[in-house]
């Protein structure tokens, strides 16, 4: 499946507004999309039967209603029918990640990225959520990874914002201005 980022968000916007419509909490919506993809993701044959072209769309509905029918809300239901009928259910994964996504804007969290040299203790983390909620405003929902190729310093990617603070940058930083600074003569 090639993918298809406009597809996912304009699909993952519909359930959003559906979910507000019918008066849904954010959070069982979001578990339930959540249950939902892990079991996709989870079973690949189902994922490989639900994606292929080589199955008909009677059959796929057939299994969705046995499946999902009294399993899950109407309305998430109702969503895997639609997805179906319209030839969408290879977008599935993408539209729940981006379902996911958009409960935790509406929530008001905004996710990122931290990379650090070391593993951050409890304590760090809290104090770096806490300097983020600071600089923005923004409740963060981060995730973390140790690279030691950056040497100290920390990296953080949130929306279309990278602060680089490494260690690694300012060297590379300063390589540059020593490369180009002219010598006393």
């Amino acid at each position: 499946m090639e993918r298809e980022p406009e597809v996912a968000k304009n699909y993952a916007s519909a359930l959003l507004a559906a979910v507000k419509k019918h008066g849904t909490s954010l959070d069982d919506a979001q578990r339930e999309a959540a249950e939902l993809r892990e079991l996709v993701i989870g079973r690949p044959r189902f994922k490989v039967f639900l994606e292929g072209p080589q199955f008909n769309m009677e059959e796929k509905e057939g299994v969705i209603k046995h499946a999902f029918e009294g399993n899950a809300s109407e309305l998430m239901y109702r969503f895997l029918l639609l997805l179906l009928k319209r030839g969408r259910l290879d977008h599935l994964i993408d539209i729940l990640e981006e379902f996911h996504n958009l409960i935790e804007q509406e929530k008001g969290f905004t996710e990122g990225k931290v990379i650090t040299a070391v593993e951050l203790s409890d304590e760090e983390k809290d104090q770096l959520r806490g300097r983020l909620h600071d600089y923005c405003g923004c409740k963060f929902e981060l995730t973390y990874a140790v690279d030691p190729a950056i040497l100290g310093g920390v990296r953080v990617q949130f929306k279309d914002t990278l602060i680089d603070d490494t260690i690694q940058t300012r060297l590379t930083q300063l390589r540059r201005r020593l490369t180009h600074a002219r010598l006393a003569s």
